[in-house]
């Protein structure tokens, strides 16, 4: 198993095939949410497949060091607009709720470790914001 810094992905069983199921199971629920759905969808109309492969290629990369993914996470979300700490802390719950549903605690565990400091990083720089320390 791959070895990231600072997480210990030994008994966590992440591989493609549930990074794709948390993919998957994330976005379902994100065009389904009344606060991130509009959102998302203002920017991705009806045809997400290109983008779900993209974020498949991105946590496999992150998670696994496939070097499937290559780009600019940040660029690509900046022009998202209205997306402020609420939508954050949204993103976040149902994301943990997925990683928690697809593979157990372990396996969220590691993947909350790095989405909780993307979305620290994200938050400031679209919005000079950062989520509240004490909350996550």
């Amino acid at each position: 198993m791959t070895t990231i810094p600072g997480i210990d992905l030994s008994g966590t069983g992440i591989d493609d095939v549930k990074i794709e199921h948390l993919v998957r199971g994330f976005y379902h629920k994100v065009r389904r949410d009344n606060r991130l759905g509009p959102i998302f969808e203002g920017r991705r109309g009806e045809d997400w497949e290109p983008h779900l492969l993209r974020m498949m290629d991105f946590w496999s990369s992150l998670m696994l060091s496939t070097g499937r993914y290559s780009g600019t996470p940040l660029q690509m979300h900046l022009g998202l607009g209205n997306v402020g700490p609420l939508e954050f802390e949204r993103w976040l719950e149902l994301f943990e709720e997925t990683a928690v549903s697809v593979g157990g605690g372990a396996f969220a565990s590691a993947f909350m470790n790095k989405a909780n400091r993307i979305a620290r990083s994200f938050q400031v720089a679209m919005a000079g914001i950062e989520l509240n320390p004490g909350r996550r």
